[in-house]
């Protein structure tokens, strides 16, 4: 009886414990716990398909001045409209290989690679269309038709 009553006490003890506290499960913390690791690999993944779109880009639109410089060029215009650098294209999967080794380090540098490439994409364009707005309309009132 002596031991019987100190142990349906801790019994006791224990079963009211284990109502008022939450079970905290090991697995679910180290699931939490990845959470930084797991947004490095979005991070990593988001850039590199931006950095993949931003090259498709670039590509087309290369193209597309190579027409447009013909263009002027063949119709006597001042080719100094389209004067300027698309910048080279970024390949994305060394970005990648090198942010994974570095455990994300290089992806904030891609992340500001990536925000330059485009700010200084932005300010080409605000240069570039008045430029080629302002020569085509010139021309189109030097042959008379409506630019």
């Amino acid at each position: 009886m002596h031991v019987l009553l100190p142990l349906s006490s801790a019994e006791q003890d224990f079963s009211i414990l284990l109502q008022r506290t939450r079970q905290h499960s090991a697995i679910l913390w180290s699931l939490l716990v990845l959470i930084p690791y797991a947004g490095w690999v979005f991070v990593i993944a988001a850039l590199f398909l931006l950095t993949r779109d931003s090259n498709i880009h670039e590509t087309m639109e290369r193209s597309l001045f190579e027409d447009l410089d013909r263009t002027v060029t063949t119709g006597g215009w001042q080719r100094d409209a389209l004067d300027g650098q698309i910048p080279p294209s970024r390949n994305g999967t060394l970005y990648a290989i090198a942010s994974v080794l570095t455990v994300g380090i290089v992806a904030i540098s891609w992340l500001y690679v990536m925000i330059i490439g485009e700010e200084a994409h932005f300010r080409f364009h605000s240069v570039l269309e008045p430029r080629l707005l302002e020569a085509f309309s010139n021309q189109g009132s030097r042959t008379g038709s409506v630019g």
